[in-house]
């Protein structure tokens, strides 16, 4: 079975920063979509998620995301060495990617793209824009 035709509207977040994990559980509260979150802490934690969802019989303990929101700067494993794990793997390659960093910096945005990320959105620093560019990376990627 196509690991993505079970695709639900999970988002998986890589997301070290409670404030930030916080805004985005805010956002969707706040908003018209409602996908189910996911968050790890880390790459480490993370790619373990996805492995779950690759090898568990318990979806839903473990669905497998439709979308994967990658920050860039986190402890043990960044969100490089992530998404490149990711894309690298047969049974997870298909699943979006966003890199959703506090970083402008044109070389983060060109590595990522290199490594395989679907996009690449700056969080922005006002809860409206927040919701909007989540507005839009979901109706984007998520079926």
């Amino acid at each position: 079975m196509d690991m993505l035709a079970s695709a639900s509207t999970t988002i998986l977040i890589g997301e070290d920063d409670g404030d930030d994990r916080m805004l985005v559980e805010d956002a969707f509260s706040e908003s018209d979509q409602h996908p189910s979150l996911r968050f790890a802490k880390n790459g480490v934690e993370l790619m373990d998620y996805l492995h779950l969802c690759c090898s568990s019989n318990d979806a839903a303990a473990y669905p497998m995301p439709g979308l994967i929101l990658l920050d860039l700067n986190m402890p043990l494993m960044d969100g490089f060495e992530t998404l490149r794990q990711i894309k690298a793997d047969d049974r997870l390659r298909r699943i979006p990617v966003a890199v959703w960093t506090t970083s402008n910096a044109e070389s983060d945005a060109r590595q990522s793209y290199a490594d395989g990320a679907d996009a690449f959105a700056v969080k922005p620093s006002r809860f409206r824009e927040i919701q909007n560019v989540l507005r839009g990376l979901v109706r984007s990627w998520l079926k």
